[in-house]
Order: structure tokens, then sequence, then C-alpha cells
């Protein structure tokens, strides 16, 4: 078992977005280890990321609530312009052209709330993912770039839990072989 600081470093680590190698090399750790304290500090990790964020946001200025009102506000009045006026006498075809562009910049704001749809990674729950992935897509609740990525990340997820299992199944045949 390894010390309190070696797994508090592991957290700051993650939450700071490293991949599993390079904490595995600068922690002298295995990455099945990484995986499974990836696993029991999930929370954690999510949450000091939020804290990470929530620091640069209010440092800069770019607090998500802030540009999503500013979006809102000017959408509404777009769209209070389209009801208001004469489209015979403006083209219609540039305050469209605005209402979809500020359409598409809230669409892009949306962000799933911090530790709301945590999960247990197995094979079923990434296949669980993956469908609840094809149906955002359907409904147009996701952009061709965020599920490209979102995929990537399930394959990658599966992947590692894959050899996760497989290291483990190894490390019982090796124990079973040398007891």
């Amino acid at each position: 078992m390894k010390d309190q600081e070696t797994q508090r470093e592991f957290i700051k680590l993650r939450a700071e977005g490293y991949s599993y190698q390079k904490i595995a090399d600068k922690l002298t750790i295995s990455k099945g280890t990484c995986h499974k304290w990836e696993q029991r500090f999930n929370e954690e990790i999510s949450n000091l990321k939020e804290e990470k964020l929530s620091e640069l946001y209010q440092e800069y200025g770019m607090a998500k609530e802030g540009r999503i009102n500013a979006l809102g506000k000017t959408l509404n009045k777009i769209d209070a312009a389209i009801d208001e006026i004469d489209l015979t006498s403006i083209d219609p075809a540039k305050l469209l052209e605005l209402k979809l562009k500020y359409q598409d910049a809230l669409k892009k704001e949306y962000h799933p709330v911090a530790n709301d749809n945590v999960i247990k990674l197995t094979s079923a729950t990434v296949l669980d993912e993956l469908g609840s992935l094809i149906e955002r897509i359907k409904r147009g609740e996701v952009d061709d770039k965020a599920a490209g990525a979102e995929l990537k990340a399930l394959a990658t997820a599966l992947s590692a839990y894959d050899k996760t299992v497989l290291e483990d199944k190894m490390d019982k045949l090796n124990s079973a072989l040398e007891g």
C-alpha cells in the first residue's frame, strides 16, 4: 500500500490532466495502480478539477454563468427583433444567421454538472455510455467534434479497463504459479 502522500500527489496530478503513464513514471507506481486509484479517488479528482477550473474562471473573468447569461440576453434581443420587424424591409438571412450563431454558442456552453454522472468503469458501463452517446447524437445534443472526443474517451476507458482486468488475471496467475 502506497503512503497517503503518494495518493494525494496522484489525485493532484490526475486533476491536472496527467496521463497514467506520466503519473506512473513520476510516482514510481504501476499503471494498474493508477487505474485503481482513479476509481477509488474519482470524486476527489473531480472536485479538485472543478476547484482549479473555478479559480481560472474567476481569475480571468470567464465564469461560464456570465457567458451563458450574456449569450442568452443577446439571443433574446435577436428573437425580439425578429418578432418586431417587417421581414420584407430587413434582410432576414442576416438576423437568422445571427440567431443560429448565438444558439450554437449557447449549445457549446453546456457542461454537465460535476459528479452527477460518476460511473464505475466496467465493460458494461462503457457500453451503456456508448448507447447514451448515440441517443444524444440522434437528439442533436452533441456536435460531431464533441461526439468524436467522447467516443475516443470511451474507447480509451474500455481499453484501460480491459488492460487492468488482464493485469489482474496475470497477477493472480503468477501468484498461483509461485505459491
